[in-house]
């Protein structure tokens, strides 16, 4: 007996199948007849909810998104004082596993898989920036409202502050930095986030050698194999775990 399901359970399913076979297989190596044959559809059911395998991967990349800023949205409305929250919110954002899992999809390092590994992180940026600023946005007000930030354009700000972020750490795929160079640029964002908030000059000087041990530290402890990458969370310092854990992040 067919049984029939409401079209958001289906696409739910597609989605869920279709990003079970990305991992395994790889993007450009799953078919759509793979997809249809691991959730039992006809072609032209497959084709009834999407257009194609790339609009798959599209709405994988939305869901992703997602939970992304459902996580920020937690630590944002969190009791913690403001400049815990910014920095939380920033050290949550490096370690998203959605990006990893999204780089995951494109394992053959061909010229084909390379291409469309970039568009889709490109897409997953582009996206989770838009979505995330008037969230991060929301802790700028906050900070603007206990008089720690002072500038007339809180999301505009933290628009910025998140590309800011999103190329200088992405340190895999744009800057290849030597432990100190990295140090000096972990250090000179910190300051550059004080001069675009507005705030006075050292205040989040007291975060130098904490940011530096949740980002910084754990990407050169990974890189030189002395940590797994799901270990990152065991170094956090406990301001920072405290946040995290609170906003189901780690």
């Amino acid at each position: 007996m067919r049984i029939i399901k409401e079209p958001e359970v289906r696409k739910v399913e597609i989605l869920d199948a279709a990003e079970k076979l990305f991992a395994v297989k790889g993007y450009e190596a799953t078919s759509v007849d793979a997809i249809i044959k691991a959730v039992g559809l006809s072609k032209g059911a497959f084709y009834y909810y999407f257009t194609s395998k790339e609009e798959v991967l599209d709405k994988i990349i939305e869901k992703l998104v997602s939970e992304g800023v459902k996580r920020a949205e937690k630590i944002a409305s969190s009791p913690f004082p403001v400049l815990q929250k910014l920095i939380a919110m920033i050290v949550g954002i490096q370690f998203r596993d959605e990006y990893k899992h999204i780089s995951s999809i494109f394992q053959d390092e061909g010229r084909i898989e390379i291409r469309d590994r970039i568009v889709a992180l490109k897409k997953y940026d582009i996206q989770y920036i838009s979505q995330l600023s008037p969230c991060f946005g929301k802790v700028v007000e906050e900070g603007i409202e206990a008089g720690l930030f002072s500038t007339p354009f809180p999301i505009e700000s933290a628009r910025i502050l998140l590309c800011v972020g999103f190329t200088l750490f992405d340190w895999d795929n744009n800057f290849k930095l030597t432990e100190e160079k990295g140090k000096d640029a972990t250090v000179a964002f910190l300051v550059t986030i004080e001069r675009v908030l507005g705030a006075k000059a050292g205040t989040l000087s007291e975060f130098q050698d904490l940011f530096i041990k949740n980002i910084f530290e754990p990407y050169f402890q990974i890189l030189d194999g002395n940590i797994a990458e799901k270990q990152h969370q065991d170094i956090f310092t406990e301001d920072i775990l405290n946040i995290l854990h609170h906003s189901g992040i780690v």
